[in-house]
């Protein structure tokens, strides 16, 4: 561990020195050997308690293993309290923060991921420099900047401000320095949204747009197999298989208690909801931008195979990146679901509205009202 160490704070220094832009994307294999990486020392700690708590059990009877669970769960909230204060603390520092807002004013990037890797890598740079950070892995890639700058800014902002202070000028005199560059960091980056919307052709012409065969209808997940069930197998089969493996450990737990068969009950609805909750980060902000997009250009052939077409560009959109999914709309139905659930047209029940919001499917997006208001308007009565 301490030569890997050396090693990746040797090529954070040479990539300082030779102006190197990479992302902690380009370096490392994928985001979770980043997270081992950056969450090292906690990861030993925990695994280290453990070995001490299932030891103390075997030498000693009075140590239960009744305290396995509810000490993980004490020190994962530790862990996670901890690394939520180190990176909240990052942007105290007023400089960080101008630096933060100043790269997008200059970049006006929008949802434009390629341009968020350009602030990303500067951010990382900067943050390390000026010894915010140990290493210039602060930030994975642009998504995780986006992310993190509609956390700490866009939400609070669009949130908190009045309709009359959106339209004031960035200039105004009561303002300090730190709230007009961050009113117009946040005027910039819906200008830049609407620049995207403006331009939104996402690589095809009209005439493509209206071509079935140019979208491959054969390449829909319900084109290819058989049922809904072997989809759900092929797409779902990491938490199928650790389903499985938890249901063979009940007889077991049970016959060690009550309370140990609760509790592996516990473990095995938390697997099932992390890994749903974990399928539907794919949609990032700036695909449901895109997502948007799409419907809004096939408006025109909605009502014939338009959320078919839609649901196979969208698997294509979602088929790049480290969180591929190139299965994830089963067939134009279930686009057409998940667009009216994820834009609040279909409001639901209570309940219905707490599971959605806890498995991802609604979060906070204001910045894309307009435009879904836009999408609704234009389908009319298809949605």
């Amino acid at each position: 561990m301490t030569g890997s160490t050396n090693l990746l704070h040797i090529s954070s220094n040479h990539a300082l020195e030779e102006g190197s832009l990479l992302l902690p994307r380009d370096i490392f294999l994928s985001q979770v050997k980043f997270e081992a990486y950056m969450h090292r020392y906690s990861i030993i700690a925990l695994l280290l308690c453990n070995v001490l708590l299932f030891g103390g059990w075997l030498i000693w009877d009075k140590v239960r293993m009744i305290y396995y669970f509810p000490l993980n769960i004490l020190l994962i909230t530790l862990f996670s309290v901890r690394d939520s204060r180190f990176f909240k603390g990052v942007f105290k520092s007023t400089s960080n923060k101008m630096e933060f807002l100043e790269q997008i004013v200059a970049n006006k990037p929008g949802t434009c991921l390629p341009l968020w890797d350009s602030i990303a890598v500067k951010l990382n740079r900067y943050f390390f420099a000026n010894g915010s950070t140990s290493s210039l892995y602060f930030f994975y890639d642009g998504e995780n900047c986006l992310k993190a700058f509609r956390r700490l800014y866009l939400l609070p902002y669009l949130n908190n401000v009045t309709e009359e202070d959106k339209n004031k000028s960035i200039c105004v005199d009561h303002r300090d320095k730190v709230e007009q560059i961050v009113h117009e960091a946040m005027v910039v980056y819906q200008e830049g949204l609407r620049k995207q919307w403006s331009s939104n052709t996402l690589g095809y012409s009209d005439k493509e747009t209206s071509t079935p065969s140019h979208f491959h209808l054969t390449s829909l997940p319900s084109n290819i197999f058989e049922n809904k069930l072997k989809y759900y197998w092929k797409t779902n089969k990491v938490c199928a298989w650790n389903f499985v493996a938890d249901v063979s450990f009940l007889p077991s737990t049970y016959r060690c208690g009550q309370v140990y068969f609760v509790l592996q009950l516990i473990f095995m609805v938390f697997s099932i909801y992390m890994f749903m909750a974990s399928k539907n980060e794919v949609m990032t902000i700036s695909k449901r931008f895109i997502f948007l997009q799409e419907v809004d250009n096939h408006a025109h052939i909605i009502e014939d195979d338009g959320w078919d077409l839609v649901a196979v560009r969208m698997n294509e959109h979602l088929s790049n990146g480290e969180k591929s999914a190139p299965y994830f709309f089963y067939d134009g139905n279930a686009c057409f679901s998940y667009f009216r659930t994820i834009f609040g047209i279909d409001q639901g029940n209570r309940i219905k509205n707490f599971k959605n919001r806890l498995l991802g499917l609604k979060i906070q997006q204001p910045e894309l009202e307009p435009y879904v208001n836009q999408v609704v308007e234009r389908l009319g009565d298809a949605i």
